[in-house]
This record gives structure tokens, C-alpha cells and sequence, in this order.
């Protein structure tokens, strides 16, 4: 009764729990500093506890559940004891005067020592089995690891409503058919191996269990005839032992799983030990004003675990309210430049100022408060239209309508089924709306100016749309900057007529610098780029 009285609180709580167990790694993703967060390996330790989190048996999950198991185990224990008392009244001289001295094993002292002997030896045997169970699933695991992440990465891709469109053009089903049933197979190996390897243990377990069960009854039997015990607290007796032999080692093997710190928890709190990118009393705000400047000076970079440089000796200084382009092919160094700007990435030598000031004695949330990025590969995620500028679950309308204006799209927005309220994608949401990739250019423009970001920097954001719908995001944009500092990147030129200044890049390095009709009229990188792509901006 006690047990099942408190039930339904520990079953709410175990729900919270689990759900936080699952969330705190991926929360802690979005705290880690960048440079680690992006690392293939991070991702991997993040799927592997997702994973751990599912079926591993020393996994904090399965842990809360065994917390939750002894509560009850322990009432129950506690229960038996007092059951069991009138075990520890019996008269031991009637037994005497019934046997001969040859039969003084049956006096319950003896018998009960026994019985603490034999349940000893039960746990042990229990936690032994229950120890190397646990090895044999770890190295079960292993195995599963490289499986499990194929699996994985495939069941994410199906449910991609993006994908729908490669796997039924390119009949991708059949391969990931193919690998479902080959990861089946693989599967049901190792669990028939295992099943063989626990079948004897089980059947030894079961055997040891019954016969002390019957030796039990023997003995309380043998109470009854000689009248030491009236036959009704035979059934008392031999209930409450019975119980007392299933239920302790159950108790004790939840105990001891409890307080181990299995190779599954290490990894876990390892992943949590990852640090965070995150402020401290000595840092000041920065606000970019009229009066600021940004400046490379001889900066360098390397991606880690990696000693090729990506960038070389940079020096570059942005002045408050110009327009820049920055230009060069793929690979040349320019999203590196700009990840390095951001703090995403420390350089690896070098330092980045403004106003003289190194960035990293700024607060980051306000330092990154000033800037409004629009990377190459945005997110949109699938929220209401005005939640996406504002990227929170309240919005300013006005504000957002305003903004919306200024980039052109507060026509569109208005023929949407609930305006600002919209939701984008339909993955979730039936009236939701899959817009254009110009229209989601329009929309990441406008939520990098909702924040009132003083440096907007646009990272090659169009490098999926044709020239012409590219001129016009650039043109957009390029009145939209007006009165702040704006840095354009792409490796196709058309905003360099836009721009001030152009930084031309090359192999992770500025090569040249000026404007277009300066570097035009120059042999050099930017002339050999321009004459490649001027048939397309003619």
C-alpha cells in the first residue's frame, strides 16, 4: 500500500527526470564553446550518450530507474523483517525432545545462520552475474557503436522531409533497406550469442532459488509437527522468506549499480566537463559607435588538430558606417575571416581589436549583441514568422512589420494565412509555408536588423541563387546598411560595386585591396575574378 501510494509522484518524477537527462547534453551544445561544439568527435559523444541514454544498463537514465525500484525494494525488505519475527520465538526444546541431538542443525539460531549464509551466497552470485551482464552488454555496445551510428544518421535523413526528394529520385530506399536488414542480422547475432552465454547462469540461478524455497518450506513444516509453531504461521513464514530471498538481492543489486561509475557515466560527464564560452566580472560591454574601428592585427589561424594555417598574417581595418566586400574563391579564407570576427574561433595568432581594445575583454553576449550575421547556411527554424526575427516567443509587430518593409517582404507576408504568425515549413504545422530561397534570404536580413546590430555582415548567404535574384539581395541590402558598417562576402563579385573597399583573398591572405575601379584596372586576383564572372552582371 505504501508502495503503491507513493507510485504515481515517482513515475511524474522519473518522466521530469529522464527528459532532462536527455535534454542537459544538447543544452550544453549550445554553451560549449564553438570551436569544440563543431568537432565531428563532440558530435559523436553527443549520440553516443543519446544512445547510452536509451539502453545502456549503467546509463543515469536506467540509474533513475533503479532509484526509483528501491524505495519500494526497501519498504518491502523492512516489511519482511517484521514478518519474520515470530521465526526468531520458536521453542527450541520441543525440537530437542522430538530428535536426537544428531538432528540439532534444525534449531532455528543454526537454521537461520544457514539461511544468512545461503542469501549471502545468492548476492554474491547475483552482483557477479549481474557485474559481467553488464561487461558482456558493454562490449555488446562497442560493437552496436558503429551500427547504431549508421542507423542513426539514416533515420535522421528520413525523416527529412528535404531528403524525400534524392531518395525517390535516386531510389535511395533500397540501400537503407538493404542496411536495415543487414544491421538486423548483425543484431540478432550477437543477442543469440549472449542468450547462450546467460542461459546456464539463468538456469543455475533459478535452481539455487527454488531449492532454498523448498528447503524453507521443509523446515517450517518440520516446526509444525513438532508443535514448536501453530500450522497457520507456516504460511506467514514461508511468504515472508520467500519474498526476503527475491526481493534483497534485487535490493542490493540496485544499491550497487547506484554508487558504480561505469565507463558510460564518464563519458557523460565528461561531455559535460567540455568548457563553456562564457563571461566573467573582468569583462566590459562594447557598443559599437561612430567612434569604433575594427582591426586585424597579423592575425592567424589554424582549425584544431590541424597545423595548416587557413589564415595567414592578416591586416585589416573596418571603419564605422563604410560598406566592404570581401571576395576570393572557395576555400581562400573567407568565412574563416568572419568566424574569427564573431568569436566563434580565437585566433591561433594575433589579436582582433576595437578601439584599440582586444574583443576578448568584452562580454560576449553584448559584443555579439552589436553584430547582425547572415551566415551561408542559416537556419530558419520551424517557428512563427515574426518568433523567427525576433528569435524569441514574443515579437514586437511593429517593429517586425517595419523591418519586413525595409526588405521588401511585408507584401508577401500580408497574402500568408496568418500574416507575422505563419509558421514556416509544414513539418509541424499544415498551413505553415515553404517560401523561396529569396524570400528566406529577405527574412534572415531582416532578423539580423531586428536585433539593432551596428556591423552586418552577410557571409555568402546567396551562393544557391541565380545573379540576378543575388543583385537584387545585395542592392536590398546595401540601402537597408545605410549609416552602419556592412561586410559583404562571396565569391561571386556582385556586391563589390556596392562596396567602399574591396579585400581581395587568396589562399588565406589579402592579396589585394581597393575599390572596384582601382583593382579593376590592375593585373591581380580581383581582375583575374572580375573578367571570369563579368558575363553574368552585364
Amino acid at each position: 500500500m505504501i508502495s503503491k501510494s507513493i507510485e504515481p509522484l515517482l513515475e511524474n518524477e522519473e518522466t521530469l527526470l529522464i527528459r532532462d537527462l536527455f535534454a542537459i547534453p544538447h543544452r550544453k551544445m549550445l554553451t560549449t564553446r564553438y570551436d569544440i561544439a563543431e568537432k565531428s568527435t563532440t558530435r559523436e559523444k553527443l549520440s553516443l550518450i543519446d544512445r547510452n541514454n536509451s539502453s545502456s544498463p549503467s546509463s543515469l537514465v536506467l540509474i533513475s530507474i533503479k532509484l526509483k525500484k528501491i524505495i519500494p525494494l526497501t519498504i518491502s525488505v523492512l516489511w519482511v523483517m517484521i514478518l519474520i519475527r515470530p521465526l526468531f520465538a520458536v521453542d527450541t526444546t520441543l525440537i530437542a525432545n522430538s530428535y536426537s541431538y544428531s538432528y540439532s542443525w534444525l534449531e532455528p539460531h543454526k537454521v537461520i545462520a544457514g539461511f544468512i549464509i545461503s542469501l549471502l551466497v545468492i548476492i554474491l552470485l547475483t552482483n557477479s552475474t549481474s557485474r559481467k551482464t553488464n561487461e558482456r552488454l558493454e562490449d555488446i555496445y562497442k560493437k552496436f557503436e558503429v551500427m547504431s551510428a549508421l542507423f542513426s544518421y539514416e533515420d535522421d535523413v528520413l525523416h527529412d522531409i528535404q531528403s524525400g526528394k534524392e531518395i525517390r529520385m535516386y531510389k535511395q530506399n533500397e540501400k537503407m533497406l538493404k542496411n536495415i536488414d543487414k544491421d538486423n542480422e548483425f543484431s540478432k547475432k550477437i543477442i543469440s550469442e549472449n542468450y547462450k552465454k546467460m542461459r546456464l547462469v539463468s538456469i543455475a540461478s533459478s535452481g539455487f532459488f527454488q531449492t532454498i524455497n523448498y528447503l524453507i518450506f521443509a523446515y517450517l513444516g518440520v516446526l509444525v509437527v513438532v508443535g514448536a509453531m501453530p500450522v497457520a504461521m507456516i504460511i506467514q513464514l514461508s511468504s515472508a522468506i520467500s519474498q526476503l530471498i527475491t526481493v534483497f538481492p534485487q535490493l542490493f543489486q540496485n544499491v550497487m549499480s547506484v554508487f558504480s561509475s561505469p565507463s558510460t557515466l564518464n563519458t557523460y560527464y565528461d561531455f559535460m566537463d567540455m568548457p563553456d564560452q562564457e563571461d566573467n566580472e573582468r569583462l566590459r560591454k562594447v557598443l559599437i559607435s561612430e567612434s569604433n574601428q575594427v582591426e586585424f592585427k597579423q592575425v592567424s589561424f589554424s582549425y584544431p588538430d590541424t597545423e595548416k594555417l587557413v589564415l595567414k598574417n592578416i591586416d585589416a581595418t573596418f571603419n564605422f558606417g563604410k560598406r566592404y566586400a570581401i571576395v576570393g574563391e572557395n576555400g581562400s579564407g573567407k568565412s574563416t575571416f568572419i568566424k574569427l570576427l564573431t568569436r566563434l574561433y580565437e585566433p591561433t595568432s594575433g589579436v582582433i581589436e576595437i578601439n584599440k581594445e582586444d574583443i576578448n575583454k568584452f562580454e560576449v553576449g553584448t559584443y555579439l549583441d552589436q553584430l547582425g550575421v547572415v551566415f551561408q547556411d542559416f537556419q530558419l527554424p520551424n517557428f512563427p514568422l515574426g518568433q523567427n526575427l525576433s528569435t524569441d516567443i514574443t515579437y514586437d509587430r511593429n517593429k517586425a512589420n517595419s523591418l519586413l518593409e525595409r526588405v521588401n517582404s511585408k507584401t508577401f507576408v500580408e497574402t500568408l494565412p496568418h500574416s507575422t504568425d505563419t509558421v514556416l515549413g509544414k513539418e509541424y504545422d499544415a498551413s505553415g509555408i515553404n517560401m523561396s530561397g529569396g524570400q528566406e534570404q529577405r527574412l534572415a536580413i531582416a532578423r539580423s536588423l531586428y536585433k539593432g546590430a551596428k556591423l552586418l555582415i552577410l557571409d555568402e548567404p546567396t551562393a544557391a541563387l541565380d545573379p540576378l535574384t543575388e543583385i537584387e539581395i545585395f542592392e536590398n541590402f546595401d540601402s537597408i546598411a545605410a549609416g552602419n558598417t556592412a561586410v559583404y562576402i562571396s565569391h561571386r563579385l556582385s556586391s563589390t560595386k556596392f562596396s567602399d573597399e574591396i579585400l581581395v583573398f587568396d589562399k588565406g591572405e589579402i592579396v589585394q585591396r581597393g575599390s572596384h575601379e582601382e583593382l579593376s584596372k590592375i593585373d591581380g586576383k580581383y581582375k583575374e575574378l572580375w573578367n571570369a564572372q563579368a558575363q553574368h552582371y552585364i
